[in-house]
């Protein structure tokens, strides 16, 4: 199914080394910023680009996403859940054996950060199967 995209796309034309261009500095923009704005603009961007300018099926597109997707949210739990110190501010705990597992409010903005960031990259790596 995917081939089929590949070299039926509106973008099929347009030299490789272009397109790699782009997909790279997306991915680039995204592995260098810690801006939630700017990942999510590249994600707009690198949406649009796939879908309204290369002609591939929004439905396939997030499809496609939905896998990456789910690692990262696994991911991005593991990175949001761990022991909490005493007085951070805990949003969800379970205190067990004298210590606090949870999540606090800057494990949860990591994850958030963490999910936004690979699903930006990804959307970049689409635009260049």
């Amino acid at each position: 199914m995917i081939d089929t995209y590949v070299y039926s796309n509106a973008l099929r034309d347009v030299h490789p080394a272009e397109k790699l261009s782009f997909a790279l500095t997306a991915v680039l923009i995204c592995l260098l910023t810690h801006s939630a704005v700017v990942l999510t603009l590249v994600l707009a961007i690198m949406t649009a680009a796939t879908v309204y300018r290369a002609g591939i099926p929004l439905a396939f597109y997030v499809k496609a996403l939905c896998l990456p997707l789910s690692f990262a949210v696994l991911g991005g739990i593991g990175v949001a859940v761990g022991v909490v110190a005493p007085g951070d501010d805990t949003v969800i705990g379970v205190t067990l054996l004298g210590k606090t597992i949870g999540i606090t409010i800057v494990t949860a903005k990591e994850a958030a950060l963490l999910v936004l960031k690979t699903v930006a990259s990804m959307s970049g790596l689409f635009f260049f199967p």
